[in-house]
């Protein structure tokens, strides 16, 4: 697996955000479950996609949600197909879905 930076304007969210993170990467060559099923198991608290099509985060959700995550598109109201979505811990997710408003 190899590791690229993807310029989004999740990018530019995080360069500024009070995290202090200054990039975005996303694993290529992995398919979109991959980064949510990592929220999932706790090895990460965050993951972001741009877009997402309901095959993608259909099987996800309920895993994400039993494990104590929470996903939602930016707005924070469940998920539309082809919105951005957003997986988090659970503990984190107003936090975030904070600083992505502020950055858009």
């Amino acid at each position: 697996m190899r590791w690229v930076p993807v310029p989004t304007r999740f990018q530019r969210a995080w360069s500024s955000g009070s995290w202090g993170g200054t990039v975005c990467w996303r694993a290529v060559g992995f398919a979109d479950f991959w980064g949510h099923a990592l929220v999932a198991e706790g090895a990460v608290d965050i993951m972001i996609e741009p877009i997402l099509g309901i095959w993608d985060i259909a099987a996800l959700r309920p895993i994400v949600e039993e494990a104590g995550g929470r996903i939602s598109d930016l707005t924070g109201d469940g998920w539309a197909e082809g919105a951005p979505c957003v997986t988090t811990n659970g503990n984190v997710h107003d936090e975030v879905l904070d600083l992505m408003r502020a950055a858009t």
